[in-house]
This record gives C-alpha cells, structure tokens and sequence, in this order.
C-alpha cells in the first residue's frame, strides 16, 4: 500500500510512478537518519537539511539542463557548416570524427585528433611539473603510491598535508590535484557540472578477476569482498539513502561481470543521453580515508597510480574533445547532424552522391572508437587471453623493428617538414642534431607540447597493433620490451625532432602577418582551423627558448597570455567577450596549435587513430570470437594503414586534389612526390634489410640480377620494409609462393599463420615423420627476446647454428644453399664453415 506523501508526489508529478516516489522518500528518510546520527539525533533538522540540499540541486540541474540545450545546438550549427566543406556530406561528418587528407579549412582538427594532442599535453605537463620538482623518477616507479594518496585525502580543507611523513609524496599529489582541477574546470565550460571534490585522486580501478578470485562461488566473492569493502566505506555519501545490500549487490555484480568501462557501461551514451550527465555523476565510491582507498586498490584495483592518472586524464581528454565539438550529449548531437545532412543531401543538385555518402555504419563506428564503446570487452576473460597472445607475438617478431625503422622514420620526417614548406638543409640538420642529449629545458619544453612521450606510456606499440588489455604483469613486460629494443627511444627522438622544427619554423615567421605568410605554411594551418586572427594571437607569444633553439612558437605559451590578447581575437572574430569566453577561447586556440603539432608528429612516425583501428576491428566488439579474430588478423597492419591513410592520402589530396583521378590526370608536381616517398622508403627499406643480413652474416641482397637488369625480388621486398607504399604495397608486392608464404597467411597475420604451422607439424608427427628440427626451430624462433637485434646474431654464432647443425646435420649448408639460389646472396660468414 502506498504511502500518502508518496500518492501526494505522484499527483504533483505524473511522470514519476508511485513505486519510484516510494524509493525516493524512503531514501530521503535514511538519508536524514544517517544525518541526524551526527547532528546529535536532530531528524527534523537533518529532514530540513536534506530538502534545502535537494531543492538546491534540483534548481542546478534545471539551469544546467537549459543551458546546455544551447551548447548541443551551437555545436550541431557549427558542425552543420563544416561537414559543408566537404565535396560529400557524409566525408565532411567523417572528416569531423577521425580528420581528412583533404586539403580544406579543418579537415585534420578532427575530434580524434584533438582528444589525443589533450591527453598526452596535459600529462606531459604533469610530468613536465613532476621532473621540475625533482619527483617524477618516485611517481613513474610507484615508489610512493601510498603516501601519495594519503597526501591527496589530505587536501581536503581540515586535512594535515605532511602526514605520511614524505614531502615528496606532497608535492607529487598537489600536482595531479592541480592537473585534475584545470581538466575538470575545462569538462565544466563544455557542458558539465562536476562538482569539487576535496581528496579526490583519480578514477577508482577494479580487477575482474582480484574480484571473482575472492570467493569459491559468486556469492562467497560477493561476501568477502562487501566485508572487505563496507567498514571503509563514507556511508551517507556512498549510499545516499540507498539500501546499501542492494546497491553493493548492484556494483558487484558489474564489477564480477566485468561490465564496465572508459566512457560508461555498455550502452552509456546511446541516443540522447548526456555525457555531461555521465561524467557530472558523484562518485558511486567514498572512503573514509585515503587510507582505506588504497588498501581498496591495493586489494582490488587493475591499476598502480601512474596508470591510474594517465587512464583518469585520458578519460577526461576524451570527454573535452567529444563535449567542445559536438556538446553535452555528443551522440545525439552526431545523430541530428546525420540526419540534416541527409536532408541537405536529398535535396541537392547531385543528390545520389551525397546521400550515398552519409554511411550511418562508417559514422557510428568511428563514434564508438572514438568513446571507446568497442574496447568494452563482452567476455573480458577471451578478451585477455587474446590480448596476451598479442603481446607475446609482439615480443618475438618485433626484436628487430629499430633496424628498419632506424631508416624508415627518418624518410617519413622528410616527406612531411618538406610538404610544410620546411627546407631540406634544416631537416638534414635536425635528423642529425636531434640524435644528441637534450637539456633539462628542452625535455621539459617537448613535455609541454605532448611529443617524446613514447617511453613513459608505452604509446609506440599503438603504430602497430590494435588496442588490447593485457595481464598487468604482460603489460609491465611489453613496455620494457619496446624500451630495450630501443623502440621508444627512437620514436621520442623522430618526434622530438618534428615538434622542435614545427615550433622553430613558427617561430621564424614571427614577425609576419598572416597574409605575409609563405603559402605551404598557411595551408597547414587552415588545416587546423588556425586563421588570421589565430596566427596574430599565437605569434604574440613567441619567445626566445633558453637552449640553442631560438625563436620558437609552442602552444603551453597560449596559458601566459594577457586576457587583453585573447580578448582581441575575440573581438577581431566578432565574437563576444566575458570570462568564460576568453578561457574558452584560450583552450581553443592551444588545443588546435598543440593539434597541429602532435598531428604532424604522427605522420613523420606513421601512427593510427581511430580511422585505422575502426579499420583494422571491422566495428568489432573485444571478447568476442569475431573480435579477437579480427584483432589478431590486425596485428602489425596498423602502420602500413597508417602510411595509407595518412601519408599517401597527403600526397595524394593534400594539395588540393578532391579525388584521385584529378591528382592522376592534372597534379604532376603530387605524383612526383608520391613517386619520391616510395623511393625514399624503398632505399631506407633497403639500408634496414642490408644491416639485418649483415647481422646474420650475408651481404646486401643484390640490386642488379645475373642478366644486368633490376633484381625485382630485392625492390619488391626493399619497398615493402621501408613501408612507404602503405598496406597495398605489402599485400601486392609481396613474393608469393607455397614455399614462403600465401596471400592468405599474409592476411591472416603472424598468429593465425603460427597455428598453421603448428598444424602442419602436428601431422607430419601423427604420420610418423621427424618433426624434431621443425619443432625447435619454431620453438627458438618464437621464444620471446631471443630475437633482439642485439642477442640473436650472438646467439646465432654461438650456440644456435651449433645446436641447428646437431640437430639436423647439412641444414645450414642446404639454407645457405637456397639464399644463394633464389636470392643471389652470397655470405661474406658462413654458418657451416665457422661451427664451434
């Protein structure tokens, strides 16, 4: 039988059931209980205090909720107008998910783009402010992960900062306090409403499998893990009112399942629900003390503190780039734009190719990789396990990767500062002077620009490979692996290298006006939506860097500029001017400069965002069989994705082609030099394959073949390393034969061809022929490490041809053999003739 106030509530308030009124008064009454136990037993003032709470966030959620109707259709307007640039209208939408090659105003100030260079800028400014103060070696190795957070709870007002007796640990929390608060304050301008919260570290984590291995059964982990959890738990804040069995029972029960992730729960998002919503939610989560939160994580957490702050500003970086483009509710605001264009579509002059165009599965896929819907994995255990395999298979082939893109990267730097108008001279340079140590100033510079990351979060693997979610101590062993195959180091220094030229080359050009400006140069910017006025406002904050870089242009600068400049962009834009617009325009204009130059970064080292991985996962769901299959198919295809979608589209398109049968038939100059990056990759491709062989003791493959002409094989394999041809130049140029490999093993990926090979082995032993040589040369050839630049050629001279030899007796002398005979490669070292 309902209650009086509750048939009250529901005449006042059709919308709301009486079974809803009934919860929301019962957790209003054990609210007030909860209150009244620290007011002295005081219920009516606790009820008093309740209501006033309630009234007051139910007049915030009403000017939220209206104001951010205005910002969804601001932002709906101003992607209306951009996907118009577009020769179609559904390019134009894709073009303002995942960015375009097209040279047009914008086309790279993609959302994905931008959600990237505010990621790693902003954790690179907290490890730029970590090192400053002489902390970041403890906050990278977690040596004070404890202190850390009990430092943090003790910002709060009353708090007693110094208590866990390490000033270090102080420092390291005010700095991601500060991080947290502009992040959040940002989240707030686009249509948030997150409230401050005093001791707030970062995103609580939840391993799975800690959870599910708490207990023999569900129901033993659910009891363990709630007595584990209740005695540390703030429980007017946690629950609200709430009947705490049912809630913890609710969270568990996601949390056993695995059910949850980056942007929400699956399905978060969907329709017209608000992100701002989502992200403005208290915390589900309050401990009484720091305490007690780290001995939470430490019992049930997926993640240590560094990981836990880069997945918190990641989160974060997300939400600013979807909610500054396309408002509080993001989807809902791509959907209406869908359907507008389709309106504009329908009834335009080339209507067929303009509806056509708008491909609601292309868009809604990239919108998932864009949220991270997709990494959500439905089976998280098939999820992890595949996610292993991957970095396993990643740690035996990619021992050797540096030799190629020791040459490969640098041909990439070329092309692209050549394209920005940059002279050949000053890139030779900087490939050569940005192989020296750099200054404690230059590092922090580069740390505030968000380039040279690579060895702190372990982004180079995302050049190849898909995302996954491995085993924590998987994980830690990846990220090791690309450090000693010197792999991070060599993508931070080809980055570096760019970013420092980018920042000189603006810098140079200080003094000069727009329209002054030399042409290549202003179609870069355009392409980042930086006009005149952007260029005034930017150039004012040029300075001379205390290294031997000079005059240099970066975008941390934009946070030192007087409110009296922003204010006149503001005004030359013809755009209002008060507070929340001018530090709405300064994050604008940092993020589409700090854009450029990150952009750019990635395509002198070809690296993949979510164009390539909605490619390479077919809008696939992780822990899936279709899903994983994909992922493992997709291994190592993400560079030569990269190099199709990024570079080659540059040369073809970004010079103002609009499709590819204008660039073949009028651009001369663009199929010049399309033809001198595949030539620059192929002899970079070749000098990495010379310096492999050499290793293994053979000579350069030849170029020239017996009859005097060009020996194919070796350009073929030559163009296919140094990468420049992108996927089609692997998948077409590749020599295929039954003896080396097949189109259908290439596409099936390193993984799936090593079942094969397994297979294969299997039965030959079931029909009883010797399998032993087979077995232990795919047993060393995919033992993890071995195979290092660096270890395997030693190993080679010195125990492995022996063992081969013992093995299998005139196995050498027979592969020396088929070298020469179908490579026309003699050794200046044979194996069989230097046996130990």
């Amino acid at each position: 039988m309902s209650s009086p106030c509750a048939i009250k509530v529901n005449i006042e308030h059709p919308e709301v059931t009486q079974q809803q009124a009934e919860d929301i008064l019962l957790r209003i009454k054990n609210l007030a209980i909860e209150r009244a136990k620290l007011n002295g037993g005081n219920i009516h003032q606790a009820l008093e205090d309740t209501k006033t709470q309630l009234t007051q966030r139910d007049k915030l959620l009403a000017a939220v909720a209206k104001r951010n109707t205005y910002l969804n259709a601001q932002a709906e307007e101003r992607g209306l107008e951009y996907i118009q640039r577009f020769p179609t209208l559904g390019e134009g939408i894709l073009a303002l998910e995942q960015g375009s090659g097209y040279k047009i105003p914008g086309a790279r100030d993609s959302i994905d783009a931008q959600f990237r260079n505010i990621d790693h800028t902003a954790f690179g400014e907290v490890a730029a402010a970590l090192e400053k103060e002489g902390v970041f070696r403890q906050f990278r190795r977690n040596e004070l992960a404890k202190e850390v957070y009990i430092e943090s709870g003790n910002l709060a007002e009353g708090g007693k900062p110094g208590s866990s007796g390490s000033k270090d640990a102080v420092t390291i929390a005010k700095i991601i306090d500060a991080k947290t608060k502009e992040l959040t304050a940002r989240i707030n301008r686009a249509g948030g409403f997150i409230a401050d919260m005093p001791g707030y570290l970062a995103r609580q984590t939840h391993d799975m499998m800690k959870i599910r291995a708490a207990g023999d059964t569900k129901e033993e982990a659910f009891k363990n893990w709630k007595d584990f959890i209740m005695p540390k738990l703030d429980t007017i804040k946690t629950f609200a009112g709430a009947d705490p069995n049912k809630m913890l029972r609710n969270m568990f029960n996601n949390l056993y399942s695995g059910i949850h992730g980056v942007m929400g729960e699956e399905g978060e998002g969907i329709g017209n629900r608000s992100l701002a919503n989502k992200l403005s939610q208290e915390r589900i989560i309050h401990f009484k003390s720091p305490e007690d939160a780290w001995d939470y994580n430490s019992r049930f957490g997926s993640k240590d503190l560094k990981q836990q702050v880069m997945t918190d500003i990641s989160t974060k970086a997300r939400a600013i780039a979807l909610m500054e483009n396309l408002g509080p509710s993001p989807e809902a605001t791509l959907l209406n734009l869908t359907r507008r264009a389709k309106e504009m579509g329908r009834d335009s002059e080339d209507a067929a190719r303009q509806v056509d165009s708008i491909r609601d599965d292309k868009i809604m896929a990239t919108y998932r990789q864009l949220t991270g819907v997709n990494d959500i994995p439905a089976n998280p255990n098939l999820a992890r396990f595949s996610s292993n395999v991957r970095v396993v298979t990643q740690m035996i082939d990619m021992g050797r990767i540096l030799l190629t893109n020791l040459f490969s990267d640098r041909a990439f730097m070329q092309t692209e500062l050549a394209y920005q108008g940059i002279s050949h001279m000053t890139i030779l340079a900087k490939q050569l002077t940005g192989l020296a140590k750099r200054s404690p100033d230059q590092i922090r510079t580069l740390r505030l620009m968000g380039v040279g990351l690579d060895s702190i979060i372990g982004n180079a693997l995302s050049r190849y490979s898909a995302a996954g979610t491995a085993s924590k101590a998987l994980d830690k062993a990846q990220k090791i692996f690309f450090d000693i195959n010197m792999h991070n180091y060599w993508s931070d220094v080809t980055k570096a290298s760019t970013a420092e030229v980018m920042a000189a080359h603006a810098g140079q050009h200080a003094e000069m006006t727009h329209e002054q400006l030399p042409q290549e140069y202003k179609d870069l910017l355009s392409l980042y939506n930086i006009g005149p006025h952007e260029w005034d406002a930017l150039r004012s904050t040029a300075y001379e860097h205390p290294s031997n870089w000079g005059k240099l242009i970066t975008p941390d600068q934009v946070k030192t500029m007087p409110d009296e400049a922003v204010s006149k962009m503001l005004q030359a834009k013809g755009e209002s001017v008060n507070a929340k617009a001018i530090l709405r325009a300064r994050d604008t204009l940092q993020t589409k400069y700090g854009t450029m130059i990150s952009d750019r970064t990635e395509y002198s080292v070809p690296t993949g965002g979510a164009q390539v991985r909605r490619i390479l996962t077919a809008d696939t769901k992780a822990g899936t069989g279709i899903g994983e299959a994909v992922r493992m198919m997709g291994l190592f295809k993400s560079f030569p994705m990269a190099v199709a979608t990024k570079v080659i589209q540059r040369e073809i398109y970004g010079r103002g082609n609009n499709t590819a049968k204008q660039w073949l038939l009028n651009d001369h100059a663009g199929k010049f030099h399309l033809a001198q990056l595949a030539a620059i990759t192929t002899v970079a491709g070749y000098l990495g394959m010379a310096i492999r062989d050499a290793l293994d003791g053979k000579n350069p493959k030849p170029l020239i073949d017996e009859n005097g002409g060009v020996n194919m094989h070796t350009l073929n394999e030559s163009a296919i390393r140094g990468g420049g041809l992108g996927i089609m130049g692997e998948m077409l140029m590749n020599d295929y034969d039954s003896a080396y490999r097949t189109v259908l093993k290439t596409a099936a990926g390193p993984i799936l061809s090593k079942l094969d090979t397994i297979a294969e082995m299997k039965s030959k032993a079931v029909a009883g022929e010797p399998v032993a040589h087979e077995a232990g040369k795919f047993a060393l050839d995919n033992t993890p490490l071995i195979n290092l630049f660096y270890i395997r050629p030693i190993l080679n001279y010195y125990v492995l041809w022996n063992l081969q030899e013992m093995m299998n007796p005139g196995s050498l002398k027979r592969t020396e053999q088929f070298n020469e005979n179908k490579n026309n490669q003699t050794y200046f070292y044979k194996p069989s003739e230097h046996l130990k």
